[in-house]
Parts: C-alpha cells; sequence; structure tokens
C-alpha cells in the first residue's frame, strides 16, 4: 500500500525533526506520485494533518483550524491507511478533534504523538519540543520564487493581459 521508506521518512520528520513542513512535502509528493490522485485520498488527510500542526505551532490558529477540521474529515474516510502507519483510526479522529478544540480555545502549542495502533515507534518520540527557527519558520524563509512565478503563470493564463496601446 504505502512504501516502508515513506512511512519511515515522515516519521522520522514527524518525531525527530518536528519537521511538518517537511512532512507535507514528503506526503504531497508522494500523493502526485499517484495518476489517479483525489483531493479526498488519505495522504492528503496525513498532509493536511501535518499543515495544521505546522500553522498551530505559528500561531496561525485560523489556517490550523480550517486545515485540522479538513485532514479529520478526510482521515476519518481512510482507516485501513491509518493502520498502514501504524496509526489507530478511531484515536486519530479523537485526537483530530482536540487538537480542533486547543485551537479553537488558543492553547499553547505542543508537540502532537500519534495515536499508534502499537508503542514500536516510541523510540521515535522527542523529549522535548524543537525550538529550530529554520524548521519553525521554514516556509517562510525558503526562496519561493518557482512558486509565485508559476502562480502567476496559472493567474496569467485565466486573465491574460494585453499589451495594446491606447487609441
Amino acid at each position: 500500500m504505502y512504501s516502508n521508506q515513506l512511512i519511515e521518512h515522515f516519521y522520522q520528520q514527524f518525531y525527530i525533526q518536528q519537521d511538518y513542513f517537511e512532512c507535507h512535502e514528503l506526503l504531497e509528493e508522494a500523493w502526485k506520485s499517484n495518476n489517479n490522485h483525489k483531493k479526498d485520498d488519505f495522504l492528503v488527510g496525513l498532509t493536511l494533518y501535518a499543515v495544521s500542526l505546522y500553522h498551530y505551532r505559528q500561531l496561525n490558529f485560523k489556517g490550523a483550524l480550517t486545515c485540522i477540521k479538513k485532514a479529520s474529515t478526510i482521515l476519518s474516510k481512510h482507516p485501513k491507511s491509518l493502520e498502514a502507519f501504524n496509526i489507530s483510526p478511531k484515536k486519530m479522529i479523537v485526537q483530530c478533534h482536540q487538537i480542533e478544540h486547543d485551537i479553537l480555545t488558543k492553547q499553547q502549542f505542543n508537540h502532537i504523538m500519534l495515536p499508534h495502533l502499537d508503542d514500536q515507534l516510541s523510540h521515535l518520540y522527542p523529549s522535548q519540543i524543537t525550538s529550530d527557527k529554520e524548521i519553525i519558520l521554514k516556509h517562510k524563509l525558503r526562496d519561493r520564487s518557482d512558486i509565485i512565478n508559476l502562480r502567476k503563470q496559472k493567474l496569467n493564463k485565466k486573465n491574460p493581459i494585453t499589451d495594446t496601446p491606447n487609441d
């Protein structure tokens, strides 16, 4: 279903690095590699979950809330895929609702432990929350010129600018 390499890389980024942005990147890449990908696929739900934590840690409560609601809806449809990642489906949905509550009440962010089916991954759990600004502010610090140019191209295709002189 999903490669061990993807699952291991996800857990390394999620737990050891606490790099939710990188979780988003690798999950999105795996999702897009499937020619039949859809917006309600499991990997989209897990991506949104990671993105919600990224926003929550940055105190972007609106972005975090939007993402965790979508994540919860999508993940609830994919219990077998959650199990493939060693995540308890029922506990994951409960956790999504708890995170939603914490966001709504503007609780302080704390690193999240995924609700595993067993404790075989406990050696990955961090002893403290990362304070590495390069990870916490990753999307703000990276070069986004290629993304901005791509967005401009798409916008120009929708609304072409014609350079006609005024007569």
